[in-house]
């Protein structure tokens, strides 16, 4: 019976460690509350749904024989403008803009402190 008692003392201990873990989250700043969120959500999505490079070049291969991309139209040049010049600085400032935009916009909601 001794080992049902430590089997029983470990589980506690364990219970305990995930309620810490739960916890901590609550000591953390709104950004790293997000980061902390997207390596769970990673990691998570990462152990569900394993995909080597291999294994999606595989499919990609598979989707074009079977004529999946067949229909598909270019884009390429589409909608290219001769009046429209971006040097690469210019471009990747305008890049950094878009991605970054969601922030400024956050700004704009109350933060709840519960």
């Amino acid at each position: 019976m001794p080992s049902d008692d430590n089997e029983g003392k470990r589980e506690m201990t364990t219970q305990m460690i995930f309620e810490d873990v739960l916890a901590a989250p609550q000591l953390l700043s709104l950004e790293q509350k997000s980061v902390l969120f997207y390596r769970l959500q990673s990691q998570i999505e990462e152990a569900q749904y394993p995909l080597t490079r291999a294994q999606a070049q595989a499919e990609l291969q598979a989707l074009r024989r079977a004529g999946v991309f067949a229909q598909a139209q270019s884009l390429y040049g589409k909608y290219a403008h001769s009046s429209i010049y971006l040097d690469k600085e210019a471009l990747h400032s305008a890049i950094r803009e878009a991605a970054t935009a969601w922030e400024t916009e956050l700004d704009e909601f109350p933060v709840s402190e519960d």
